[in-house]
């Protein structure tokens, strides 16, 4: 009977981060990390067991998971990786006789002239390359490429062979990496002839029947500039070509104006065109030969975000390059500071513009035959007034677009906030080049700082801020992630988009940004100033609460409780040094610590109630609990040196304890067992003794108090210093392990 295979857990997120390294996240909470060349990687179990390993030798129940992560990281980063479980699942292998090392692309008259440029009935338009080895395809909405080219995997040159497999990589128009320049601008330039084209193929069936056309098309003319100057890098090449007012005259302007707004070379095309060089149009095509290369050195995390298998927290100090999700796969433009999102639905463009205080929604046109190239329409709304939900473009079902929104002004402002504390670490050569503060003298001309009444000293002003306060400290969410009141301090609030709200006792108001790097507070008097985190002079004590709350709050429950138990092993490893160095203090000189000498002297002034309470003969013994100590009071009373024993904090009351003399009469040896785990604490004391004090430790070396002792781990009787010493060390090593 055939066994039923199990089922795949389903993919949920996926982000890659500006050095490419990537984070996965499926269905049953398994988590994915990639290195930053996609070569190894972390599996995280949902129980919680990691495992690091080659992609190329991956485990058999892991490939699966490990092609789905890689099969989206290659479609957007600049070196793709290939490996065995990649290629049991892409099977589109095909060998070569020789080296295919780059792609040429054509020229507009010559992609026209040549057939290498076709509109395709959705809108889209694809160029081919010269050479026949790579096509590059322009969404409908013209914000949006893909590129399909024969990707190097394995070569053995003495044979002749080369095996390559295809591989398509989608970026943005505005923000993608500089080997795909020359195939961007041939594409653009293609679209725009084409759109052209279709636009006076469009005019030509009316142009009897519109009085006035050329003056329509004057003024078409005239407002193209100005549509450049308004609209800007954000709008791009999705401005209509063809709306009422325009015409071919409209969509002939437009072709150089896409073509400048990304900083391309302006080609109108025709007969007078100049001829592009060679090398200007050539793109050397990327390899996966270094996948082989590569190996386990570089660390992949797996504490901290890396391990939280959580679907909308961001990465803390890291940008966000690309985010997938089921619902679109968000981009960040770095070079615009904007972030624009792909809605799998209907493959529209969502896009951040003005600095995240609107949203543009460009959809896919009707195709070819509408006369306008196949390019879509754009709604433009503010950043607070998104739709809820809107009809797909065959308006057959609704999706939310606000959601999505949301979500694009949580990412752009995670990101733009931690670029600029990236910014604000590295060293300025503007500041460098200035005089220091306070001048070289401390003259009345020097530079001086910005000063809070009351507050001393604030941040230096050539801290890099944002332009506007309100930026670095806008709400992408407003729902509460932890909330705490701590006495005699204040109240805390973190929300899930960072940011930290603190109401001190005293009135004082602070905003920690949620980037981390900036604190806005308002004080008792009115004042309100802003500080970077890094030097908040004179609001140190709120700058370090908000602080210490956020690197609480921002934590998973397994981490906290990580976080204390790693402070309980620190405090008992103190507390035993501290024991250890005593008994060795002690052994070497006879030297009596503080608290032991205190008790001992408070046990010497008990006098005949000690002798009457423990036997005439004996050494009395103290239980101690919380910080007591073990002294024998006849020992005291006849000038010997007893050692401390404090009970380590943190880890209950004794429960017992026995004191004991051997028949040497020279040790002094104690156990107690603490009842909040069970351990079992030992210390060993020497005193030099006269033979009358040895007959009469002898005759009491039995005596317990609040106690037994069990099992010792070396014997009373004839036992000299250094093995005593060892079986110490010993018994605090197990101590150290069962913390």
């Amino acid at each position: 009977m055939a066994t039923a295979v199990a089922e795949l857990p389903d993919l949920c997120r996926v982000c890659i981060l500006a050095d490419c390294r990537t984070k996965a996240t499926f269905s049953d909470n398994t988590i994915l990390s990639l290195n930053s060349t996609g070569s190894s990687f972390l599996v995280t179990t949902p129980d919680g067991r990691s495992t690091r390993q080659l992609s190329e030798y991956a485990l058999a129940r892991h490939s699966p998971l490990l092609a789905a992560v890689l099969e989206f990281r290659n479609m957007h980063v600049e070196l793709p990786c290939f490996c065995k479980p990649l290629a049991r699942v892409l099977r589109s292998s095909f060998a070569l006789g020789y080296l295919v090392q780059d792609a040429t692309w054509p020229s507009p008259s010559v992609a026209l002239s040549a057939g290498l440029a076709q509109l395709q009935p959705d809108g889209k338009v694809a160029v081919s390359s010269e050479d026949g080895v790579a096509q590059v395809v322009l969404h409908s909405h013209r914000r949006r490429f893909a590129v399909c080219y024969p990707l190097l995997v394995a070569e053995r040159p003495q044979e002749a062979k080369y095996e390559y497999v295809w591989q398509t990589q989608v970026f943005s128009v505005a923000s993608h990496p500089p080997r795909w320049q020359p195939a961007v601008r041939a594409v653009l330039q293609a679209a725009a002839e084409l759109d052209a084209a279709a636009v006076g193929s469009g005019a030509e069936f009316g142009a009897g029947r519109q009085p006035g056309a050329a003056a329509d098309q004057e003024r078409a003319t005239a407002a193209a500039p100005g549509a450049e100057r308004t609209a800007g890098a954000d709008a791009a090449v999705a401005t209509p070509l063809l709306d009422p007012d325009g015409g071919a005259a409209k969509a002939n302007a437009a072709a150089p104006l896409a073509s400048l707004r990304f900083g391309l070379s302006t080609s109108p095309g025709g007969a007078e065109e100049a001829p592009e060089p060679t090398s200007r149009r050539r793109t050397v095509l990327p390899s996966a030969l270094h996948c082989t290369r590569a190996g386990l050195a570089e660390a992949l995390g797996s504490d901290g975000w890396w391990g939280e298998p959580s679907l909308s927290l961001l990465p803390p100090e890291v940008v966000v390059a690309f985010e997938w999700t089921p619902h679109a796969t968000y981009q960040f433009l770095e070079a615009v500071g904007e972030v624009e999102v792909w809605v799998h639905a209907d493959e529209s463009c969502l896009a951040t513009t003005r600095a995240g205080r609107f949203i543009a929604h460009y959809r896919s046109g009707g195709g070819a035959n509408d006369c306008g190239g196949g390019v879509g329409s754009e709604q433009l709304y503010a950043a607070n007034c998104v739709p809820d939900a809107v009809w797909s473009r065959d308006q057959t079902y609704r999706y939310p677009l606000g959601t999505l929104a949301a979500h694009a002004m949580k990412l752009r402002s995670h990101n733009t906030n931690v670029a600029a504390s990236i910014a604000a670490r590295l060293p300025s050569p503007v500041a460098a080049a200035l005089p220091p503060l306070g001048g070289a003298t401390g003259g009345a001309g020097a530079r001086s700082r910005s000063r809070l009444p009351g507050a001393g000293v604030l941040a230096n002003p050539l801290d890099s801020l944002p332009a506007s306060s309100e930026e670095l400290f806008a709400a992408a969410s407003d729902a509460v992630l932890e909330d705490s009141c701590v006495p005699g301090t204040g109240r805390f609030t973190a929300s899930e988009d960072g940011r930290v709200r603190a109401i001190f006792d005293d009135r004082t108001l602070l905003t920690l940004s949620s980037g981390h790097s900036h604190c806005k507070l308002v004080l008792p008097d009115g004042q309100q100033v802003v500080v970077g985190v890094a030097n908040p002079v004179g609001v140190e004590g709120y700058v370090e609460a908000a602080l210490d709350f956020a690197r609480w709050a921002f934590k998973s429950p397994a981490e906290r409780a990580q976080e204390l138990r790693s402070q309980a092993r620190v405090r008992a490893a103190l507390l035993n040094s501290q024991r250890m160095a005593q008994l060795c203090e002690f052994s070497a000189t006879g030297a009596l610590p503080p608290e032991a000498a205190a008790m001992a002297a408070a046990a010497a002034g008990a006098g005949p109630g000690t002798r009457s309470a423990a036997g005439e003969g004996s050494m009395a013994g103290r239980c101690w609990d919380d910080g007591g100590a073990l002294v024998p009071s006849r020992g005291a009373e006849a000038g010997l040196v007893p050692l401390a024993l404090p009970a380590p904090g943190g880890l209950g009351g004794a429960a017992g304890m026995m004191v004991g003399i051997g028949d040497s009469g020279d040790s002094l040896r104690g156990e107690a067992s603490f009842t909040g785990d069970g351990v079992v604490l030992m210390d060993a004391v020497y005193a030099a003794r006269s033979s009358e004090e040895a007959a009469g430790g002898a005759a009491c070396k039995a005596m317990v108090a609040g106690g037994a002792l069990s099992n010792p781990p070396f014997p009373l009787v004839g036992s000299d210093r250094q093995a005593m010493i060892e079986a110490l060390l010993s018994a605090n090593a197990r101590l150290l392990e069962r913390l």
